[in-house]
C-alpha cells in the first residue's frame, strides 16, 4: 500500500491563474483627532475596511476570500504521494 499524505491546495487568482500561496491583505482605518484629550481614536466602529489583492498581478481577491481570508476554506484536497 503506498504510503500518501493528503494535502490542501490553495485558491488560484483568476487573473494570472498562480495558486494563491500567499495574499496581500491591506486594513484601512480612519482616525479622528480628539482635541480634548489629544489623542486619535478609530472612528469607525466596525474597525474599517480591508482589500485582499493576488501579491503577483495585484488582482482583487474579495470574490474569492468574501469573508476574509482568516476564514477561507476550500475543502478540496489533492492526494500527494
Amino acid at each position: 500500500m503506498p504510503n500518501s499524505i493528503e494535502h490542501f491546495q490553495a485558491p488560484k487568482c483568476r487573473e494570472c491563474d498562480e495558486p494563491l500561496d500567499k495574499v496581500e491583505y491591506d486594513t484601512h482605518e480612519q482616525y479622528e483627532f480628539n482635541p480634548k484629550t489629544g489623542t486619535y481614536r478609530n472612528s469607525d466602529p466596525y474597525g474599517g475596511s480591508c482589500e485582499q489583492k493576488c501579491p503577483r498581478c495585484d488582482a482583487d481577491l474579495s470574490r474569492i476570500f468574501g469573508e476574509g481570508v482568516a476564514n477561507y476554506f476550500c475543502g478540496k484536497k489533492a492526494n500527494k504521494s
